[in-house]
């Protein structure tokens, strides 16, 4: 099979570079975009600007004829940060090709489609590396995570999960100046916690038990209600060390209450008050030079990308582990 010639190649690279770039994760997969929305920087390693009380600083800024003018000076975290390059490359078969040859647009809707698929594995890879940030009780200031055992788990009916989120939000609020606004469950948490009588009350009401057919996407919805947060994800990736062994979670039974800035653009999240965020080079992902493997008998077609999950106020969340038996 002949490899893609010149003219298609120049349609072929921006159109993956522009799929590469639209790309967005699915949160009801991969949570990390809540935990650490992506944030634009310039340099590949630097110093970046983080939450201080500067914004929340009670003045007078009445001003006389000639009085001075009042200002603001905001802090900068002097911590380096060097942003993860990470690279993929998705493959088009020989096979495929022969199919897809005599269809009217099918060859680039075929490339398309594994850039699609790479990216969605790219995101798995970050997802991976935001769960070993996230999970650990050295990314959240001290006092802001606890290990829960016995009663105090919220699978246990004697504990509340209701009033030691609602304790924590204040905590959060107190330390860093905005109320957290996002839950992250791990799968089995999430799964418990919907099997509680309490909480079975507040997603079905008065629903019939025989009638109780809701999606996972409602019961979310109606738990981020019922803990006051605008935001509950439940944990669903899944990793195999290698295609033999059996699919394990990539987060564990932990919940995971933080402050994140979903709401700005991504060149301004870090001006904001937010726990966490996804540091991105700017102008990427971007697909590299497609080429030939006539070993294997496909066209490769790479992908880059530095997106970098970091901690960045650590007062802004509190992490709770061992949540469920």
């Amino acid at each position: 099979m002949a490899p893609l010639t010149s003219t298609q190649a120049q349609v072929i690279k921006p159109l993956m570079t522009e799929l590469a770039q639209d790309y967005r994760p699915d949160v009801s997969l991969h949570v990390w975009p809540l935990l650490f929305p992506i944030a634009e920087v310039n340099q590949l390693e630097g110093t970046y600007m983080r939450h201080d009380k500067s914004g929340f600083l009670e003045l007078d800024i009445r001003r006389a004829k000639t009085g001075a003018i009042q200002r603001i000076r905001r802090g900068w975290k002097d911590e380096t940060v060097k942003l993860d390059r990470r690279t993929m490359a998705g493959e088009v078969s020989d096979t495929d090709v022969r199919q897809a040859e005599n269809i009217p647009g099918a060859m680039i809707r075929l490339h398309q489609r594994e850039m699609t698929q790479t990216m969605e594995s790219v995101s798995l890879q970050i997802e991976i590396e935001a769960a070993k940030v996230a999970q650990n009780a050295a990314s959240f200031a001290s006092g802001h995570s606890a290990a829960l055992a016995s009663n105090a788990r919220w699978d246990n009916e004697n504990a509340d999960p209701q009033v030691a989120v609602s304790e924590k939000k204040a905590l959060v609020r107190r330390k860093c100046g905005r109320e957290p606004n996002v839950l992250v469950l791990g799968y089995d948490v999430a799964r418990e916690l919907c099997l509680r009588e309490d909480i079975k009350e507040e997603i079905y009401g008065d629903m019939p038990r025989l009638d109780r057919e809701m999606s996972m996407a409602d019961k979310l919805a109606r738990l981020a209600r019922y803990f006051g947060v605008d935001h509950v994800a439940q944990c669903q990736a899944l990793k195999v060390p290698d295609e033999d062994s059996d699919f394990v979670d990539v987060w564990g039974k932990v919940a995971i209450l933080v402050r994140a800035e979903l709401s700005a653009a991504s060149d301004t999240v870090l001006h904001r008050v937010t726990w966490g965020a996804g540091l991105r080079l700017r102008g990427f992902p971007q697909a590299m030079d497609s080429y030939r493997d006539d070993d294997h008998t496909c066209t490769v077609h790479p992908v880059e990308t530095y997106d970098t999950p970091v901690t960045i106020t650590k007062n802004a969340g509190y992490l709770w582990t061992t949540v469920v038996d």
